[in-house]
């Protein structure tokens, strides 16, 4: 009889985290499986921080109504309790019955539409009472009062703000999604706003009669999505063998050459400092201080002029890279410049390199294609982009570190075709296994002392240097077309209510010191970056002054006409 894995390793590949299905003492439908580790660690940040990293979703979209103010909310509402049964995460809990443990995701099934538009209105919020809500204002607010959602009892809210008219006639409806990040990831959050916007637009009748057909036990089990690690690749060979791949895994990590450390983010403020906010929508937030998150939380916006895109289009051709990694050369060039004009004292033999972590979609890695119905995340180690200072030509300094960031990112691009080269430094087996330990030891970290246990898979051999601090996150998904996007659905026609896609902003509670820029374009072609980052410890003045550096830099100079 072969011997049980050793009690770390017993998440990895081994189906742990299998939906059960049952029934409670009052006859419900009940599923239920234990969070992942990638999971769990966001439910850590969650429930012990405050709501860290938490889905802040915003969607915009124009309406075209002949209904009141109330039944607009019921057709939000019975879409809202149609998604959540499309894509069952969203509207699952998370009880809290071990602080310290893995959790589960729980999902009981109402019995009837009746009964799911009742406990589903509990997750949505009005302001209607409101005159004008500016979006941009009330997301500040979310993400700084006390958390959002509670995901003992759901892990997704919504928020319908007062609807504004436009000058063709037409509305202006603005809906707030907050998600816990255990349920969701960047990707998921595309896919649900495009299948919120389908539900909207079909008449009232399909929505109900699909709802009838989603509260069937049967009909969930199909769409309950897997947690990662179940999906993981198995390492080939025996048993003797397997325990060889995961002893030198280890002690790779023991061995790994770190990555040498980045510049410090020059946008910090020399001293962390808390902002308090006012009351203002005290009818729909908590702003109770004992609730407040541990440190204040920013996001914006800066989106490339027409020019400024099409020139790192042009320069990204001319280099022979990708979009995504111009946006990576992009931050660094910015990050660089600010750098540089803030400590010009520092000779150039001592400046230190721009290195930028992100995060990486694992899908690919282990061949998963299925939708994108739950958050997947895998951690790379980074990226290093040399340091290269302001007084050579600018289009040079971006092709030199859009190559040297293409040269890196590509080989996170491997596929899982030959399992007995799982040992390369880049196979996808080797970087799976590895981020399945590193997220062990993330999973632990997030805990609060007094609640940390378990062995530490390393055991006499530590990890070389783990996370070096990056001066930034970065991350780019490309063209969002692919999952959302406008004039899907006309707004001219007889119909009393419609709506069509303008635009979808997203951001997170960030984590101490974080600056996370993601990239993305979207119906108009233009690069945006989206960023979410630690207010506490960046300065404002310096995060506008980045806004604006990073729209215009690659703008093409003005040449006189004589």
């Amino acid at each position: 009889m072969a011997a049980s894995p050793p009690a770390w390793l017993q998440r990895y590949a081994n189906n742990y985290h299998a939906w059960n299905r049952s029934e409670d003492a009052d006859g419900y439908a009940l599923f239920k499986r234990p969070l992942g580790l990638v999971e769990t660690g966001f439910h850590h940040d969650g429930i012990h921080y405050g709501g860290r990293a938490d889905l802040t979703c915003a969607l915009n979209l124009e309406m075209k109504s002949d209904l009141t103010k109330d039944q607009v909310r019921n057709r939000v509402l019975l879409a809202w309790t149609a998604l959540r049964m499309r894509h069952p995460l969203l509207h699952a809990k998370v009880p809290l019955d071990d602080p310290a443990g893995a959790g589960s995701f729980v999902l009981q099934i109402p019995r009837g539409a009746t009964e799911a538009l009742d406990l589903v209105d509990k997750q949505l919020v009005s302001l209607q009472h409101y005159d004008e809500v500016d979006v941009g204002d009330f997301v500040d607010h979310i993400i700084n009062t006390g958390r959002i959602v509670d995901s003992s009892e759901s892990v997704s809210k919504l928020f319908i703000l007062p609807f504004q008219p436009l000058s063709n006639g037409r509305l202006t409806l603005q809906l707030v999604f907050v998600v816990a990040h255990m349920a969701a990831d960047g990707l998921s959050m595309y896919s649900w706003m495009q299948d919120f916007i389908d539900l909207l637009n079909r008449e009232v009748y399909e929505v109900q009669s699909e709802m009838e057909s989603a509260l069937n036990p049967n009909w969930i089990e199909e769409k309950l999505a897997p947690a990662q690690e179940d999906l993981y690749p198995t390492v080939p060979g025996s048993p003797a063998r397997q325990r060889w791949f995961w002893a030198i895994i280890r002690i790779l990590r023991h061995v790994q050459k770190p990555l040498p450390s980045g510049f410090v983010n020059p946008l910090r403020r020399k001293e962390r400092k808390s902002i308090v906010f006012d009351r203002h929508y005290a009818d729909a937030l908590d702003y109770e201080p004992t609730h407040r998150p541990p440190l204040n939380c920013g996001n914006s916006t800066s989106v490339l002029a027409p020019s400024a895109t099409q020139n790192l289009q042009k320069l990204c051709r001319e280099a022979k890279t990708s979009i995504g990694a111009g946006s990576f050369a992009l931050v660094a060039l910015v990050m660089s410049e600010i750098e540089e004009k803030l400590h010009p004292d520092v000779v150039d033999a001592d400046r230190r390199p721009f290195v930028a972590s992100f995060p990486l979609d694992p899908r690919s890695f282990f061949g998963y294609t299925g939708s994108n119905e739950s958050c997947m995340l895998a951690f790379s180690h980074g990226i290093v982009l040399p340091f290269l200072p302001a007084s050579l030509p600018i289009e040079g300094r971006f092709k030199l570190l859009a190559k040297a960031a293409h040269r890196q990112l590509r080989v996170y691009q491997k596929r899982l075709q030959h399992p007995s080269k799982g040992l390369d430094a880049h196979s996808p087996l080797r970087i799976m296994a590895s981020n399945y330990l590193l997220t062990t030891e993330l999973v632990k970290e997030k805990l609060p002392p007094h609640l940390h246990m378990g062995t530490d898979p390393q055991g006499a051999y530590p990890v070389n240097g783990s996370f070096q601090a990056a001066t930034c996150g970065v991350s780019s998904v490309g063209s969002v077309r692919r999952w959302i996007g406008s004039g899907r659905y006309s707004l001219d026609g007889e119909t009393d209510f419609g709506v069509d896609y303008r635009d979808m902003r997203s951001c997170l509670r960030a984590r101490d010191n974080e600056f996370l820029c993601g990239a993305s374009t979207e119906d108009d072609g233009l690069l945006r970056f989206s960023v979410s980052y630690d207010a506490s410890a960046m300065d404002g003045e310096l995060v506008k002054v980045w806004e604006d550096k990073i729209a215009t830099i690659l703008e093409p100079p003005v040449v006189a006409r004589l």
